[in-house]
Protein backbone atom coordinates (compact mmCIF):
# COMPACT_ATOMS: atom_id res chain seq x y z
CA UNK A 1 0.00 0.00 0.00
CA UNK A 2 2.95 2.32 0.68
CA UNK A 3 3.98 1.97 -2.98
CA UNK A 4 0.46 2.92 -4.06
CA UNK A 5 0.58 6.14 -2.09
CA UNK A 6 4.06 6.92 -3.40
CA UNK A 7 2.99 6.61 -7.03
CA UNK A 8 -0.26 8.48 -6.39
CA UNK A 9 1.86 11.30 -4.97
CA UNK A 10 4.01 11.29 -8.13
CA UNK A 11 0.93 11.47 -10.38
CA UNK A 12 -0.59 14.30 -8.34
CA UNK A 13 2.70 16.21 -8.33
CA UNK A 14 3.15 15.91 -12.10
CA UNK A 15 -0.44 16.96 -12.73
CA UNK A 16 -0.36 19.89 -10.32
CA UNK A 17 3.02 21.18 -11.53
CA UNK A 18 2.00 21.05 -15.18
CA UNK A 19 -1.39 22.61 -14.54
CA UNK A 20 0.09 25.44 -12.47
CA UNK A 21 2.71 26.10 -15.13
CA UNK A 22 0.04 26.25 -17.80
CA UNK A 23 -2.19 28.53 -15.75
CA UNK A 24 0.69 30.91 -15.02
CA UNK A 25 1.79 31.00 -18.63
CA UNK A 26 -1.75 31.66 -19.81
CA UNK A 27 -2.83 34.12 -17.11
CA UNK A 28 -4.46 37.34 -18.42
CA UNK A 29 -1.46 39.42 -17.36
CA UNK A 30 1.00 37.29 -19.35
CA UNK A 31 -1.02 35.85 -22.22
CA UNK A 32 0.81 36.83 -25.37
CA UNK A 33 2.68 39.59 -23.52
CA UNK A 34 5.52 38.64 -25.83
CA UNK A 35 3.84 39.08 -29.21
CA UNK A 36 6.62 37.06 -30.85
CA UNK A 37 4.99 33.92 -29.40
CA UNK A 38 2.11 32.87 -31.64
CA UNK A 39 -0.33 29.99 -31.84
CA UNK A 40 2.03 28.21 -34.24
CA UNK A 41 4.60 27.99 -31.41
CA UNK A 42 2.18 25.90 -29.40
CA UNK A 43 0.92 25.89 -25.83
CA UNK A 44 3.40 26.15 -22.94
CA UNK A 45 2.62 22.55 -21.99
CA UNK A 46 0.61 19.60 -23.34
CA UNK A 47 -1.28 17.62 -20.69
CA UNK A 48 -2.58 14.07 -21.16
CA UNK A 49 -4.51 12.08 -18.56
CA UNK A 50 -5.71 8.49 -19.00
CA UNK A 51 -7.81 6.27 -16.73
CA UNK A 52 -9.11 2.85 -17.75
CA UNK A 53 -10.41 -0.51 -16.63
CA UNK A 54 -8.76 -3.53 -18.27
CA UNK A 55 -10.16 -7.02 -17.96
CA UNK A 56 -9.75 -10.60 -19.15
CA UNK A 57 -11.12 -13.97 -18.09
CA UNK A 58 -8.39 -14.21 -15.41
CA UNK A 59 -7.56 -10.77 -14.09
CA UNK A 60 -8.94 -7.22 -14.00
CA UNK A 61 -6.84 -4.06 -13.86
CA UNK A 62 -7.31 -0.41 -12.99
CA UNK A 63 -4.90 1.93 -14.79
CA UNK A 64 -3.98 5.61 -14.51
CA UNK A 65 -1.38 7.74 -16.30
CA UNK A 66 -0.42 11.41 -16.40
CA UNK A 67 1.88 12.87 -19.08
CA UNK A 68 3.20 16.35 -19.69
CA UNK A 69 5.17 17.61 -22.70
CA UNK A 70 6.57 20.95 -23.78
CA UNK A 71 6.89 21.90 -27.48
CA UNK A 72 10.48 22.50 -28.61
CA UNK A 73 9.62 26.06 -29.61
CA UNK A 74 8.86 26.78 -25.94
CA UNK A 75 11.79 24.80 -24.53
CA UNK A 76 14.31 26.49 -26.80
CA UNK A 77 12.66 29.93 -26.49
CA UNK A 78 13.21 30.15 -30.23
CA UNK A 79 10.37 31.80 -32.12
CA UNK A 80 9.39 29.77 -35.16
CA UNK A 81 11.21 26.60 -34.05
CA UNK A 82 9.58 23.34 -35.11
CA UNK A 83 6.87 22.96 -32.46
CA UNK A 84 5.95 19.49 -33.70
CA UNK A 85 8.79 18.20 -31.50
CA UNK A 86 8.05 17.92 -27.77
CA UNK A 87 9.84 16.58 -24.69
CA UNK A 88 8.33 15.60 -21.37
CA UNK A 89 7.68 12.87 -18.84
CA UNK A 90 4.98 10.56 -17.56
CA UNK A 91 4.05 8.41 -14.57
CA UNK A 92 1.65 5.48 -14.48
CA UNK A 93 0.08 3.05 -12.03
CA UNK A 94 -1.68 -0.29 -12.63
CA UNK A 95 -3.41 -2.42 -10.00
CA UNK A 96 -4.55 -5.95 -10.75
CA UNK A 97 -7.45 -7.71 -9.07
CA UNK A 98 -9.14 -11.12 -8.82
CA UNK A 99 -6.00 -13.29 -8.64
CA UNK A 100 -3.91 -13.98 -5.55
CA UNK A 101 -1.55 -12.37 -4.87
CA UNK A 102 -2.86 -9.30 -6.68
CA UNK A 103 -0.28 -7.84 -9.12
CA UNK A 104 0.75 -4.19 -9.22
CA UNK A 105 2.95 -2.14 -11.58
CA UNK A 106 4.11 1.47 -11.62
CA UNK A 107 6.83 3.55 -13.22
CA UNK A 108 8.14 6.86 -14.52
CA UNK A 109 9.47 7.67 -17.98
CA UNK A 110 10.94 10.45 -20.10
CA UNK A 111 9.30 10.85 -23.49
CA UNK A 112 9.69 12.44 -26.92
CA UNK A 113 6.88 13.01 -29.43
CA UNK A 114 6.62 14.36 -32.95
CA UNK A 115 3.33 15.41 -34.49
CA UNK A 116 0.53 17.90 -34.94
CA UNK A 117 -1.32 17.78 -31.63
CA UNK A 118 -2.57 21.33 -31.12
CA UNK A 119 -4.59 23.88 -33.02
CA UNK A 120 -2.35 26.21 -35.03
CA UNK A 121 -5.20 28.53 -36.01
CA UNK A 122 -6.70 31.45 -34.17
CA UNK A 123 -10.07 29.92 -33.34
CA UNK A 124 -11.53 26.53 -32.50
CA UNK A 125 -13.12 25.17 -35.72
CA UNK A 126 -16.77 26.12 -36.26
CA UNK A 127 -16.76 28.53 -33.31
CA UNK A 128 -15.67 31.98 -32.19
CA UNK A 129 -13.70 30.60 -29.23
CA UNK A 130 -9.97 31.37 -29.34
CA UNK A 131 -7.83 28.26 -29.78
CA UNK A 132 -4.71 29.76 -28.18
CA UNK A 133 -6.00 29.51 -24.61
CA UNK A 134 -6.41 26.65 -22.15
CA UNK A 135 -8.21 24.31 -22.34
CA UNK A 136 -8.85 24.83 -26.07
CA UNK A 137 -5.35 24.38 -27.52
CA UNK A 138 -5.87 20.68 -28.26
CA UNK A 139 -9.26 21.02 -30.01
CA UNK A 140 -9.00 20.59 -33.77
CA UNK A 141 -10.51 18.68 -36.70
CA UNK A 142 -7.40 16.52 -37.03
CA UNK A 143 -4.32 15.38 -35.15
CA UNK A 144 -1.45 12.94 -35.53
CA UNK A 145 1.62 11.98 -33.55
CA UNK A 146 4.29 9.38 -32.90
CA UNK A 147 6.36 9.02 -29.79
CA UNK A 148 8.82 7.04 -27.72
CA UNK A 149 9.54 6.79 -24.01
CA UNK A 150 12.14 5.21 -21.75
CA UNK A 151 12.21 4.81 -18.01
CA UNK A 152 11.82 2.55 -14.98
CA UNK A 153 9.05 0.13 -14.11
CA UNK A 154 8.54 -1.79 -10.85
CA UNK A 155 6.17 -4.76 -10.65
CA UNK A 156 4.94 -6.89 -7.76
CA UNK A 157 3.45 -10.37 -8.16
CA UNK A 158 3.58 -10.28 -11.95
CA UNK A 159 6.19 -12.99 -12.53
CA UNK A 160 5.93 -16.72 -11.97
CA UNK A 161 7.72 -17.47 -8.73
CA UNK A 162 9.39 -20.70 -7.65
CA UNK A 163 6.89 -21.13 -4.80
CA UNK A 164 3.16 -20.82 -5.24
CA UNK A 165 2.87 -18.39 -2.33
CA UNK A 166 5.79 -16.22 -3.45
CA UNK A 167 5.12 -12.76 -4.87
CA UNK A 168 7.85 -12.25 -7.45
CA UNK A 169 8.99 -8.66 -8.00
CA UNK A 170 10.57 -7.07 -11.04
CA UNK A 171 12.52 -3.89 -11.73
CA UNK A 172 13.16 -3.21 -15.39
CA UNK A 173 14.02 -0.70 -18.08
CA UNK A 174 10.79 0.08 -19.92
CA UNK A 175 10.85 1.15 -23.57
CA UNK A 176 7.68 2.28 -25.35
CA UNK A 177 6.76 3.44 -28.85
CA UNK A 178 3.40 4.50 -30.25
CA UNK A 179 1.70 6.28 -33.13
CA UNK A 180 -1.82 7.58 -33.70
CA UNK A 181 -4.04 9.85 -35.76
CA UNK A 182 -7.55 11.23 -35.55
CA UNK A 183 -10.17 13.28 -37.37
CA UNK A 184 -13.18 15.04 -35.83
CA UNK A 185 -14.34 12.69 -33.02
CA UNK A 186 -12.47 9.49 -33.92
CA UNK A 187 -8.87 8.85 -32.92
CA UNK A 188 -6.92 5.58 -33.24
CA UNK A 189 -3.59 4.67 -31.69
CA UNK A 190 -1.32 1.64 -31.47
CA UNK A 191 1.80 0.95 -29.48
CA UNK A 192 4.27 -1.58 -28.10
CA UNK A 193 6.49 -1.84 -25.03
CA UNK A 194 9.46 -3.85 -23.79
CA UNK A 195 10.37 -4.44 -20.14
CA UNK A 196 14.07 -5.38 -19.93
CA UNK A 197 14.82 -6.69 -16.39
CA UNK A 198 17.80 -5.34 -14.47
CA UNK A 199 18.33 -8.75 -12.84
CA UNK A 200 20.08 -11.39 -14.92
CA UNK A 201 18.16 -14.52 -15.75
CA UNK A 202 14.75 -12.83 -16.00
CA UNK A 203 12.82 -12.80 -19.24
CA UNK A 204 12.23 -9.63 -21.25
CA UNK A 205 8.52 -8.85 -21.29
CA UNK A 206 6.64 -7.37 -24.21
CA UNK A 207 3.25 -5.73 -24.62
CA UNK A 208 1.01 -4.62 -27.47
CA UNK A 209 -1.88 -2.20 -27.26
CA UNK A 210 -4.44 -0.50 -29.49
CA UNK A 211 -7.20 1.96 -28.70
CA UNK A 212 -10.07 3.82 -30.30
CA UNK A 213 -11.10 7.13 -28.76
CA UNK A 214 -14.55 8.60 -29.41
CA UNK A 215 -14.51 12.37 -28.87
CA UNK A 216 -10.92 13.27 -29.66
CA UNK A 217 -9.48 15.38 -31.24
CA UNK A 218 -12.45 17.74 -31.56
CA UNK A 219 -13.39 17.46 -27.86
CA UNK A 220 -11.06 17.65 -24.83
CA UNK A 221 -12.29 14.27 -23.55
CA UNK A 222 -12.65 10.91 -25.25
CA UNK A 223 -14.27 7.58 -24.39
CA UNK A 224 -11.71 4.85 -25.00
CA UNK A 225 -12.18 1.23 -26.00
CA UNK A 226 -9.17 -0.90 -26.76
CA UNK A 227 -7.02 -3.99 -26.58
CA UNK A 228 -3.99 -4.83 -24.42
CA UNK A 229 -1.76 -7.89 -24.70
CA UNK A 230 0.93 -8.99 -22.23
CA UNK A 231 3.28 -11.67 -23.49
CA UNK A 232 5.03 -12.98 -20.36
CA UNK A 233 4.59 -13.71 -16.66
CA UNK A 234 1.62 -14.81 -14.62
CA UNK A 235 -0.38 -11.84 -15.95
CA UNK A 236 0.12 -12.81 -19.61
CA UNK A 237 -2.92 -12.75 -21.85
CA UNK A 238 -5.38 -10.73 -23.89
CA UNK A 239 -7.33 -7.90 -22.25
CA UNK A 240 -10.11 -5.53 -23.29
CA UNK A 241 -9.96 -1.92 -22.10
CA UNK A 242 -12.58 0.72 -21.37
CA UNK A 243 -11.78 4.18 -20.09
CA UNK A 244 -11.51 7.95 -20.49
CA UNK A 245 -8.79 10.28 -21.73
CA UNK A 246 -8.37 14.03 -21.25
CA UNK A 247 -6.03 16.05 -23.47
CA UNK A 248 -5.46 19.70 -22.62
Amino acid sequence: MAFSWQLLSILLFLSAAAALGAAEAESPSRRFADRSISSSDGPPVLLDFDASFRFSSRVAWTFGQAMFRVPWSRLSCSTGADSRHALGGSAFFEQGWSISPNPRRYGVMACYTFGGEFNRGTYVPFSTRRADQYPWWRLDVGSWSAGAAAGWIHADATERAARRDAASTLDALRLEAWAGAGAFIVHVEGGAALNIPFATGSKTGFELRAKLSIGRPFLPVGIVVGYWYIGTGRIAGHHATLGLEFDL
